[in-house]
C-alpha cells in the first residue's frame, strides 16, 4: 500500500501543558528518573553558558566512539533522535520508503516534511503488521518490493516487540543487493531485558553493514526528554558527513553535551536496575490489566499496548491521569492504548483508578 501525505495533526504523549496531569503514563522514559550524575552535570554547566558549544562535539563523539567501538567520523550527535531522523532523511533523500505499521508517528512526520521538497513526493510503501501475530515483524516483509530506505524501530513503538536479528540481517543483505539503506531506531533498546546483549549484536551488524544507520538518544534510557541529545552511527562516513551538513551549526547546547557525557559515564548499575524494575513492573501491569478485561499485546519494552472496548483517555483525564490513545497510529483505532511502565506505587494507582471506571 502506497500513501500520499496530507496535512494532519502530530500527536505525542507527554502533553502536560494542555492537561491537568498528576500521573503521566503517556511517555515511556526510564522509571528511575534521570541519573544523579546527569543532574549534577547540568547544574554545573551553567557556568559555561557564556561560551559557544563545541561545533565539532569532539568530547561527546569521542566518548561514543569508545563505547560503541566506532570511528568518530562515523558518529553524528544532534538535538534528540527526531532531528537526526530528519537530517538522515535529508542526507539520503530517498524516492521510496518501506515503513511497517503501526509504528512511531514521528517517522511519518519527518517523511511528510521531506515529501514537500520533492515535486513528485515520496512513495511510501506501508507494510501492515498483523494483529493476529501480535504486530510482530516477520519474514513476509522480504517478499515486498524493495525501497531505497526501510525504517524500523527496535523495540517497535507502540507495541514493544523486538525484531529478530536474523530477519534484520536478511533485510540488510537485501539492502546491499539493492543499493538501499535501513534506518533502525534503538532509543528504547537498553531498557529491554536483554538490551545490553541486543545492543552489542546490533552494533556488530552496524560495523559490518554500511547500509545500516542507527539512531539512539538519552531521552528514554536516561529519562532526559527535555535535554534533547541523540546520536546516529553509520559505518559509511560519507552518510554521516552528509547528515551533519543537514543539521544546524550548533545542534547541541553546552548543557546538553556536558549532561550527556556525565549520563553515559556515571552510575554503571543505573540501567541494570532500571531493566530489573521494568521487568517486574511490566509483568505486574499486564496481570492487572488482564484481570480488568483488557487485552495486552506481548512486548519487552518499558511500555504496554492494550485494547479496551470502552473509552479510557478522557475518563482518566478526569482523574488527572494521562495515557496515550493510539488512533493516530496507522493500523490502530481509538480502542488501543499505550501506557508506560512506572514504579509500583504509580502502577498500583493506575490499576485502582481503572478498576473504578
Amino acid at each position: 500500500m502506497e500513501e500520499c501525505f496530507t496535512e494532519s495533526a502530530l500527536r505525542h504523549g507527554g502533553d502536560i501543558y494542555r492537561n491537568r496531569v498528576q500521573l503521566d503514563f503517556s511517555v515511556n522514559i526510564n522509571p528511575l528518573g534521570m541519573p544523579g550524575s546527569a543532574a549534577a552535570a547540568f547544574c554545573g554547566s551553567v557556568r559555561k553558558l557564556s561560551a559557544y558549544p563545541d561545533y565539532e562535539q569532539e568530547a561527546l563523539r569521542r566518548l561514543l566512539a569508545a563505547r560503541c567501538e566506532f570511528p568518530e567520523e562515523c558518529i553524528a550527535c544532534g538535538n534528540g533522535a527526531s532531528e537526526l531522523l530528519q537530517a538522515a532523511l535529508l542526507a539520503l533523500h530517498p524516492h521510496s520508503v518501506l515503513l511497517p505499521v503501526p509504528s512511531f508517528s514521528g517517522y511519518r512526520h519527518a517523511l511528510r516534511g521531506l515529501s514537500l521538497l520533492r515535486e513528485d513526493g515520496i512513495r511510501i510503501r506501508e507494510f501492515p503488521l498483523a494483529e493476529s501475530r501480535g504486530f510482530a515483524l516477520d519474514a513476509s516483509i522480504l517478499e515486498t518490493p524493495p525501497a531505497e530506505l526501510t525504517i524500523l524501530c527496535a523495540p517497535n513503538n507502540p507495541v514493544g516487540n523486538i525484531i529478530d536479528l536474523n530477519l534484520l540481517r536478511a533485510l540488510l543483505d537485501r539492502c546491499r543487493r539493492e543499493c538501499a539503506h535501513l534506518l533502525l531506531d534503538i532509543c528504547f533498546l537498553l531498557l529491554c531485558a536483554d538490551g545490553e546483549v541486543l545492543s552489542r549484536r546490533i552494533l556488530e551488524l552496524a560495523r559490518a553493514y554500511p547500509e545500516l544507520i542507527l539512531v539512539n538518544a538519552l531521552t528514554k534510557s536516561h529519562a532526559l526528554p527535555g535535554l534533547r541529545v541523540g546520536w546516529a552511527l553509520c559505518a559509511d562516513s560519507s552518510i554521516i558527513r552528509a547528515l551533519r551538513l543537514m543539521q544546524p551549526e550548533w545542534s547541541l547546547s553546552v548543557p546538553g553535551m556536558e549532561t550527556a557525557r556525565a549520563a553515559l559515564t556515571g552510575d554503571q548499575e543505573y540501567l541494570r536496575r532500571a531493566r530489573e524494575l521494568i521487568r517486574k513492573e511490566r509483568a505486574y501491569l499486564v496481570r492487572g490489566l488482564t484481570r480488568l478485561g483488557f487485552h495486552c499485546f506481548p512486548g519487552e519494552a518499558n511500555f504496554i499496548l492494550f485494547h479496551a472496548e470502552r473509552e479510557l483517555q478522557e475518563a482518566l483525564l478526569q482523574r488527572a491521569v494521562l495515557i496515550r490513545r493510539c488512533e493516530d497510529y496507522v493500523g490502530l483505532d481509538a480502542h488501543y492504548y499505550r501506557i508506560a511502565v512506572r514504579r509500583r506505587s504509580e502502577n498500583r494507582e493506575l490499576l485502582r483508578i481503572l478498576a473504578e471506571l
